[in-house]
This record gives C-alpha cells, structure tokens and sequence, in this order.
C-alpha cells in the first residue's frame, strides 16, 4: 500500500512538471528592468540563466501567471546594453536548449529602426533570423514571441536626437513595422505589442507624453528617470501584454490589491486597472 501511494505521488509530481510551460525571455536591461523594485521583483521564483538574480518582466509575467493558477517555469537570460546578435554569439548554450516551449527575443532598443534613425534593422533581421533557427532546430514546436519595445523619450525630446523633428508617435510606428517584418519572415507565434501599449497609454491620458516639461497631474511617467527604460508602470504594462498574447487571458481580468504584482510594484489599484484596460 505505502509503494502504491508512494507511487502515485511521484506520478503527480512528474505529471505536474511535465505541464508547466517552460519560457524563456531574452533581452536587455528593457527585460530585466533597469531600476528598482521591477529589477528584482519575483526573482526567487524564476531562473537566472546568467546567475545575476534579475526577476524584470519575466518575474512580474510569473506571478501574473501564478494569479490565475497557471503553470509557466520562467527563465530570463539578459545582459543590460546588448543586442540580440550578442546573445547569439555568447549564450546560444543557453537558447539553443530542447527544453524550451516559448521564447521571447527583445532586440536593443533602437537597433530595429532605419539606419538614418540611428538603426540597424539589417543586424536585427539577421540575429533573430538565426536565434530563431537555433531554437526551432532544437524543438521544432517552440514557441518564438518577439518583444516589441517602445519610443524612447530621450531620443525624441531633446534638441539633436534621432526623432526630435517626429514623435514618440513615428518611433513606435518604425518600431512596430521592422518587428512585424521580422515576424512575418519567421512565422513566429507572434509580436507582443509593449511599444503600442506604451503609445495607446499616453493616448489615453492614462501616461504623460512629455517626462521633460513635467508629469501632468493625474497620469504616470510610462519612462524611468532616465526617459528611456521602463518605470513600474511600463514594466507592469509590458508584463500585462506578455500574459494576455501568451496566455491568450484578458489583462483586464486580473486582481489588482493588496498580494498582486501591481501592489509588489508600488502601483496603486486605480492605475493599475487603467493600464490594464490599455492591453
């Protein structure tokens, strides 16, 4: 009798890991984070694959996931300021596993632009042309997102930067045309749009479109202090996306409150649910 039950249970433990999804993020410091408490929020219950402890958007991603009773094994592997060539070059051990059902590639910021933007869609369209390979090559099921990121404020505000005589407006849109054209080249699951959910936030009046001339009362700074990487609310925004296009759940669904990511982030109830309506 105590084999049989002995038995049974090692059965439900393997039939429990073998229906997690295993998913990998790669990317930068727009994946991990870049400022606290986003860079390490969640990180004990995800997996570092470079040992640096991040927890980022992959860590809030988990928890929204556990929120709801699903079962997602979250890996992140990324390097803060490299390119998707870089993590092809140095860590293809690490995306080149079997073991993957989803992987994520989030390309430096500004590299998918046109070159006279200050890009380099070419190097983009080839990295993740081969990451992608090398990820399919090992599991011909798997799963490839592409993480479309946002306008950078730094470039578009001050006097000489690449998009100063456009817009926060124009940037997302060569964002979001050169990760559809490696989308479509790849056939990946699909582009999550995080740019897109950035630009619809300061649309709406839920973000501030201008983080030089001042945060307008009653709306969030999507930006960091440093106007390019996400503050908490465009991490949680970003996370938000990453669960509904994954999951295939509605954002606008999740709890927000006391024990959620939103309030592990410092975001209070009323904004977080208006960024989730934004999803």
């Amino acid at each position: 009798m105590r084999t049989s039950v002995s038995t049974s249970i090692s059965l439900l433990v393997a039939a429990s890991l073998a229906s997690a999804q295993n998913v990998l993020f790669v990317g930068n410091s727009y994946t991990h984070g870049n400022i606290s408490p986003t860079v390490t929020y969640n990180a004990g219950n995800i997996t570092d694959a470079n040992g640096t402890g991040y927890g980022g958007v992959p860590g809030i991603f988990k928890q929204l996931t556990d929120s709801v009773g699903l079962d997602f094994a979250v890996t992140i592997e990324a390097v803060g300021g490299k390119t998707l060539q870089y993590h092809l070059e140095n860590k293809a051990s690490i995306i080149g596993q079997a073991n993957w059902d989803i992987v994520v590639f989030q390309e430096f910021s500004y590299a998918p632009v046109p070159e006279s933007r200050m890009g380099d869609p070419s190097l983009f369209q080839n990295a993740a042309k081969d990451l992608i390979s090398l990820v399919r090559s090992k599991n011909s099921a798997v799963k490839v997102y592409l993480y479309e990121t946002w306008a950078r404020a730094d470039l578009v505000y001050p006097d000489g930067t690449p998009y100063h005589n456009a817009s926060v407006k124009v940037f997302t849109t060569d964002l979001r045309t050169s990760y559809a054209n490696v989308g479509a080249q790849n056939s990946v699951a699909g582009v999550v749009p995080v740019g897109d959910n950035f630009l619809k936030a300061i649309n709406h009046g839920v973000a501030d479109r201008n983080p030089y001339d001042g945060i307008d009362a009653g709306k969030v700074n999507i930006w960091a202090p440093d106007s390019h990487h996400p503050s908490v609310y465009g991490s949680y925004l970003s996370a938000a996306t990453f669960f509904q296009h994954i999951t295939g759940k509605p954002a606008k669904s999740l709890a927000v409150g006391p024990g959620t990511a939103a309030a592990g982030l410092g975001i209070s109830c009323a904004d977080a649910t208006r960024l989730l309506k934004l999803v």
